[in-house]
């Protein structure tokens, strides 16, 4: 019988500082807005989005994604304001970043490479990266009123980029598996 798979996605992590002020604002508008799926997963940006993969085999995701830190450099992220994804998402705008999007796109051709059999989705190819404060359960009768107050609201902070990590569910929620330093 084939070993269960679990489910794995790979994520980036503001400074402490800033991924605490990041929290704050979900946590004031879940209670605002009584919306809470947003705070399930840790403040984050997703890199690759959530796929399945033999949990028996997560040792050669942790070492492969070690080979591909080996060669990487930090870089500046840049947060500006707040965005919407239709009627359905809120989040902070990750700036457009030329260092950002060849890290992203340099990390998918890896996985390519590296794991073949590992499946990718639309997400992982039209890449906008962002931190999202809230989605799924926004009350949809509150939407225009939800986006013309996010929309006057101002964030700005730039912090550089050192590492990446591997995160499992594991059935209630994320854990982070293994870290990745940039060389």
């Amino acid at each position: 019988m084939p070993e269960p798979k679990r489910l794995y996605f790979i994520a980036l992590f503001p400074p402490e500082r800033l991924k605490k002020q990041i929290e704050n604002i979900r946590l004031e508008f879940s209670e605002k807005y009584k919306c809470y799926e947003a705070l399930k997963p840790p403040v984050h940006i997703t890199l690759k989005a959530p796929f399945f993969y033999p949990e028996d085999e997560e040792n050669s995701l942790v070492e492969g994604f070690n080979q591909l830190a080996s060669g990487c450099k930090p870089f500046k992220v840049e947060l500006n304001n707040f965005s919407f994804f239709k009627n359905h998402t809120i989040y902070i705008h990750v700036a457009e970043s030329r260092a950002f999007n060849d890290f992203q796109k340099d990390l998918i051709f890896f996985i390519t490479q590296q794991f073949p059999d590992l499946s990718l989705n639309k997400y992982d190819s039209e890449f906008n990266p962002h931190l999202t404060i809230a989605y799924r359960d926004i009350p949809q009768s509150r939407f225009k009123e939800i986006k013309a107050e996010y929309s006057s609201k101002e964030l700005y902070a730039v912090f550089e980029l050192k590492n990446f990590h591997l995160l499992k569910h594991d059935s209630h929620k994320w854990d982070v598996i293994s870290s990745y330093s940039f060389k």
